[in-house]
C-alpha cells in the first residue's frame, strides 16, 4: 500500500513539471511558426493566426486558428465561432487554465493587451469586465458575435480545480481604436 501512495505522489509531482517543460518547448516552436506564417489567404485549422501579449498575465504566445481539442493542446486558439483578427465583432480566444491562461485571473479592469495579426497589423484591447459562468451557459453566451466589438478570453474555472472544471472564466476586452493600429480596418 505505501508503494501505491509513493507512486501516486510521484505521478502528481511529475505532471506539472511535464506541462511546464512542454510549454517551454512549444513556446520555442511558436517563434519559428510565427516567423514562417502565411500572411494572406483564409485561415486554416491549426495555422498561426495572431500573437497575443499581456504582460500582467504573463502572456506572450502564438494563437492558432480553430479551438479544436487537438489545437488547444499546444496553444490558445481563436475560435472559428467569432470574428477573426482585424474584423469587427467579438474575437473569441480559448485556452487551457493550466498552461497559457493560468494567470488570466491577474488581469484587472483597465489592463491592456496587444494582438499582432499574421499580416503584421496590431490591435490593442483594454480589459472591460470579467465574468464567471457555468460551463453549460457558455454555449448561449456568444449567440451574436457582432454585438460586442472586442475580445473575449475564455478558460475553465476555478483555475486550481482538479479534473473537469464546472465553470468558465471570461475576460472581456474592448478594442482601443486608433491606438498603434496598422492592420486592416474594421
Amino acid at each position: 500500500m505505501p508503494a501505491i501512495f509513493i507512486l501516486s505522489g510521484l505521478f502528481l509531482m511529475a505532471r506539472p513539471v511535464y506541462h511546464l517543460a512542454r510549454q517551454a518547448w512549444l513556446q520555442q516552436i511558436a517563434s519559428q511558426k510565427w516567423a514562417q506564417r502565411q500572411t494572406a489567404g483564409p485561415l486554416k485549422s491549426g495555422e498561426p493566426a495572431a500573437w497575443l501579449k499581456a504582460e500582467k498575465a504573463e502572456l506572450n504566445t502564438l494563437l492558432t486558428y480553430d479551438a479544436s481539442p487537438e489545437n488547444l493542446m499546444d496553444y490558445p486558439c481563436i475560435s472559428n465561432r467569432g470574428a477573426e483578427p482585424g474584423q469587427t465583432g467579438t474575437l473569441i480566444i480559448q485556452g487551457h487554465r493550466d498552461s497559457h491562461f493560468a494567470n488570466l485571473g491577474k488581469l484587472d479592469l483597465g489592463d491592456m493587451l496587444s494582438l499582432e495579426h499574421r499580416d503584421g497589423g496590431l490591435e490593442r484591447f483594454r480589459v472591460q469586465d470579467r465574468e464567471i459562468l457555468s460551463a453549460n451557459a457558455l454555449e448561449t453566451r456568444f449567440p451574436d458575435t457582432q454585438s460586442f466589438n472586442g475580445l473575449a478570453l475564455v478558460t475553465c474555472y476555478p483555475f486550481k480545480h482538479i479534473g473537469p472544471a464546472p465553470q468558465r472564466y471570461i475576460v472581456w476586452l474592448k478594442r482601443v481604436e486608433n491606438e498603434n493600429r496598422s492592420g486592416p480596418s474594421s
